[in-house]
């Protein structure tokens, strides 16, 4: 069987460039190595409970508001529910060392009245940094179009690293720690990012994040019902070897895990762009686009704790709560224990379920590489052991400053490195694939290779809306079709 495009990965960017492509008339199908789409946001339910993996808010989700034309225009909007807006705090930050708390107050001028009051000689630099994400945001909620194709044209300080920015325009370290805390939103340290892609990714989430019901089972289910309304061909558990080209650089067909072969037009790589490196023909890259390939660095992973807290489950504003027991920058490092280490934590809004709270704790793949050849369901005794230890090192410091929000917390299931690796088929386990480092050039959706595209959060950015604009660029240079109105 031949196809006008295959796409690989059944992520959000697969997911919505296969539907923008099916709509266009093609014949599209879509490969995914895990045994559901969707497998980094759909969620999981167990003894009643439905827990979040890897969507848990998203910004820009309210009337007529950019993610919700995009899922407008993809079909999925009718199909989902978005929670009532009725929280006034996002996220709840404590600090133990130095001790002192802050609330993010949803909407920017609530955010920016709260940060001067707490720093009322920094008040000059503050209006400024959130003058300009209001700009931003402005212009996204007016014209997504430009902010994708060319937003350092809108931008000031757009060269600059998030580090460098804060520590020019700041004194404050309480004040550097606040504005630096939501790199734990794309996984990559505040002196690796661009000021520019921190604001792209935190700029909404200010502003005003909210929930979906069943938050990514709901998403995934939605996919999944404009997919089989488009027809469009959709194989798990199916892992692709190769990508063949023809003499003149030309898509080929695709060699899948066993030895069967599919023909297709052109193909669509959702997946980290380094493993681009192994699946097609050694010269078939020029050796610059592979030396970038080859020097993409993975954006964090982390140990995921899911509990069940009868407290968060009864609170209807349960409020996200970040703890850190250290000062901008010594925060992100890692080399002590997961005792001293900051810690996210989130709880799911289900309707006919219980909410799961889930906490997030940043973890590295080597502190679990020596259990790194064994594969799901065959782990050995000593890394559930670790698992285990690690765990009740977690929630007993969590329940040590946050016994009277959650109460007694009953872990369900703990994710780590290994377990997103595996399910999500990510290099280290990474959660939000290479890092968009402000040293390095943006990729391109298009490829040298004619009919071979690229798309994913390594393309635009990380999150529910940047996995999506990816994949209108990339259904966008392959059909042609101008989808800039959906994006005005």
């Amino acid at each position: 069987m031949k196809y006008d495009t295959i796409v690989i990965g059944a992520g959000v960017s697969g997911l919505t460039t296969a539907i923008l492509l099916a709509q266009n008339g093609r014949k599209v199908a879509l490969l995914e190595k895990s045994h559901a789409i969707a497998p980094t946001i759909r969620g999981f339910f167990r003894e009643n409970v439905y827990f979040d993996t890897g969507f848990h808010y998203a910004g820009m989700l309210g009337p007529d508001e950019p993610l919700t034309r995009l899922c407008e225009r993809l079909g999925i909007l009718s199909h989902i529910k978005i929670g009532e807006d009725k929280k006034t705090v996002g996220d709840r930050f404590y600090c133990t060392d130095p001790e002192f708390k802050f609330d993010f107050k949803m909407k920017l001028q609530n955010l920016a009245q709260e940060l001067t009051e707490s720093f009322p000689d920094e008040e000059e630099a503050i209006t400024r940094f959130l003058q300009d994400i209001k700009y931003f945001l402005d212009t996204i909620n007016e014209d997504l179009f430009r902010v994708v194709m060319d937003p350092t044209s809108i931008f000031q300080n757009a060269h600059l690293s998030l580090t460098q920015y804060l520590r020019e325009n700041f004194k404050s370290p309480e004040l550097q720690t606040l504005l630096s805390l939501h790199a734990l939103l794309y996984g990559s340290l505040p002196e690796e990012t661009s000021l520019l892609y921190h604001s792209m990714v935190v700029g909404a989430y200010y502003d005003r994040s909210r929930q979906v019901v069943d938050g990514g089972y709901a998403i995934a289910q939605a996919f999944e019902n404009e997919l089989q309304k488009y027809n469009v061909d959709i194989y798990t558990n199916c892992t692709v070897d190769q990508i063949f080209i023809n003499d003149d650089r030309t898509i080929k067909a695709i060699g899948l895990e066993g030895g069967e072969v599919v023909g297709c037009d052109d193909c669509v790589f959702t997946g980290h762009p380094r493993m681009l490196i192994d699946m097609l023909p050694e010269g078939s890259m020029r050796p610059v686009y592979h030396s970038r390939l080859q020097g993409l660095e993975d954006t964090s992973s982390a140990v995921v704790i899911y509990c069940v807290s009868e407290k968060a489950s009864l609170d209807n504003n349960f409020h996200n709560m970040i703890l850190a027991h250290k000062l901008f920058p010594e925060m992100y490092d890692l080399e002590g224990g997961f005792e001293d280490r900051f810690m996210f934590i989130s709880h799911s809004l289900s309707d006919g379920h219980v909410g799961g709270t889930s906490i997030i704790c940043p973890c590295r793949f080597e502190d679990v590489g020596q259990w790194g050849s064994s594969k799901t369901g065959q782990r050995p005794l000593a890394y559930c052991q670790w698992k285990e230890r690690v765990a009740d090192t977690i929630v007993g410091v969590v329940k040590q400053y946050y016994n009277d929000a959650l109460g007694d917390l009953r872990i369900i299931d703990v994710a780590s490195p290994l377990t997103f690796r595996d399910y999500m088929n990510a290099p280290s386990g990474c959660l939000y694939g290479a890092k968009h480092k402000v040293t390095d050039m943006p990729f391109m959706s298009r490829t040298r290779i004619k009919g071979l595209y690229l798309s994913g959060q390594a393309i635009v950015a990380a999150g529910l809306m940047g996995a999506m604009l990816s994949g209108f660029l990339s259904a966008a240079a392959i059909t042609g079709e101008d989808y800039r109105e959906t994006m005005q």
